[in-house]
């Protein structure tokens, strides 16, 4: 008699690096293993069908399997409601795949990428001891660096915890009050430490959240990247920031040039703040060449190919305005031109000379591809709304607008007098990452 031996072997991964450590979570393994007895036909082998032994052994190894299956679905079904109840998971995994989707779409910029990770904790130069600020205009791709920063930093510091924010994508991200608790419990939780947050008032959050930066060692360095403070919709002069960072802990912050109202600016704002040492860096613009070099790598990963004529109308808008583009006007005319045939009439093939053209441009397009007025009421309502508002919100608001149903119902009379969701699901597939999402409750 030869002994046949047969084992199913399940994994679960922990998600423990959601709430912020980008070190190699543990796999829990759970390895079943059963032996079986069986007589081996030298002929055949197994042989079920002609064989009672065997068509026992058979069934008993599926009914073993099939278990085993349950019992992992089980966990893992376990597992995932655990984490979709879990707000600060929520909240952590949004600004996670925030920071993948912008990372891709991240080029050029070596010159302040480079001067940014300088900042990073490290044995051979420890990182500063103040805050690092990032100051940009509007579209000069100062949310792509911050994300780009955190994939490396992911890389570079494989033990370090990563707590990000892009401030105003989130309803926990709006607020100093509603950022401050998850910001502390994602910290605690990547240290082990209690993740219970107390609602205090803003002066005990502050008091809270600068000591919770106190728990980054250097086996575990933080870094804390805290984006557009300017979407902020109760800021505060910038007091919950720490004037002076414990060790292994770095800090980014962007901001607006023109925030604070200052007439010179936000730079006599933060030295006034944090001191004149205050590391303070400002994103210019790109170079043409980098702008030309972008441009082309963004239609080659879109599949797409411009004619000598067409790359040559791309150049020309641009040099239209004398300075070089901002990435927010690279990727609206990536935007444009990726749309282009090789057949298409020069006339035909428009390009915004800057951003405030190239936005009326994308909405004029969007007029004539989808209607005016309900582009533009639909936009509008968007607009007008302070924290946005939901596909069910919007469609609700436009179906109560008479002058938006007269002219999509222009031909015809429906039953109910309500707007087809298709229509604005096809605005906003065509509008894309220019259209902001924000998570809600």
């Amino acid at each position: 008699m030869a002994a046949m031996r047969a084992f199913a072997v399940d994994r679960v991964t922990d998600s423990s690096h959601l709430t912020g450590s980008s070190e190699s979570s543990e796999t829990t393994k759970h390895a079943v293993t059963a032996s079986y007895a069986v007589h081996w036909v030298a002929e055949k082998g197994i042989y079920p069908e002609g064989n009672t032994e065997h068509r026992i052994y058979i069934n008993q190894f599926c009914a073993d399997f099939s278990r085993c299956m349950h019992a992992a679905i089980d966990r893992a079904a376990a597992a995932r409601s655990a984490f979709q109840t879990d707000p600060l998971c929520s909240e952590v995994a949004h600004h996670t795949e925030f920071v993948k989707t912008r990372a891709a779409s991240f080029y050029g910029q070596e010159l302040i990428l480079c001067a940014i990770l300088a900042f990073l904790p490290s044995d051979a130069s420890p990182s500063s001891s103040i805050p690092v600020m990032l100051v940009g205009e509007s579209g000069a791709g100062k949310t792509s660096i911050m994300a780009k920063v955190a994939m490396i930093a992911s890389l570079r510091l494989p033990t370090c915890v990563i707590v990000a924010r892009f401030l105003g994508t989130s309803r926990d991200s709006c607020t100093i009050a509603r950022l401050l608790p998850t910001l502390c419990a994602q910290i605690s939780r990547a240290y082990g430490q209690p993740d219970t947050v107390i609602h205090a008032d803003l002066s005990s959050l502050i008091a809270l959240f600068h000591s919770r930066l106190a728990l980054a060692t250097a086996e575990r360095p933080l870094v804390l990247i805290i984006d557009a403070v300017d979407q902020l919709t109760d800021p505060v002069n910038l007091v919950w920031i720490p004037r002076t960072l414990p060790p292994h802990v770095a800090m980014f912050v962007t901001l607006l040039p023109s925030y604070g109202g200052h007439v010179d600016g936000c730079i006599p704002l933060l030295r006034g703040a944090f001191g004149p040492d205050v590391p303070i860096l400002s994103v210019s613009r790109l170079t043409t060449e980098d702008a030309k070099a972008i441009f082309d790598a963004s239609i080659l990963a879109a599949s797409r190919t411009l004619t000598s004529s067409q790359q040559s109308l791309v150049v020309s808008a641009w040099s239209a305005s004398g300075i070089a583009p901002l990435p927010l006007l690279l990727r609206l005319s990536v935007d444009q031109a990726k749309r282009w045939h090789s057949y298409s009439a020069l006339a035909d093939c428009r390009m915004g000379t800057n951003v405030p053209l190239a936005i009326q441009l994308l909405f004029s397009l969007l007029e004539r591809d989808h209607g005016e007025v309900f582009v533009r009421h639909a936009l509008g309502y968007l607009t007008a709304a302070q924290h946005g508002l939901s596909t069910d919100e919007l469609e609700d608001v436009l179906s109560c607008d008479d002058a938006v149903l007269s002219s999509v119902f222009e031909w015809w009379l429906p039953p109910v007098r309500r707007i087809p969701p298709i229509l604005w699901a096809r605005v906003r597939q065509r509008l894309g990452d220019f259209l902001v999402r924000r998570r809600v409750s």
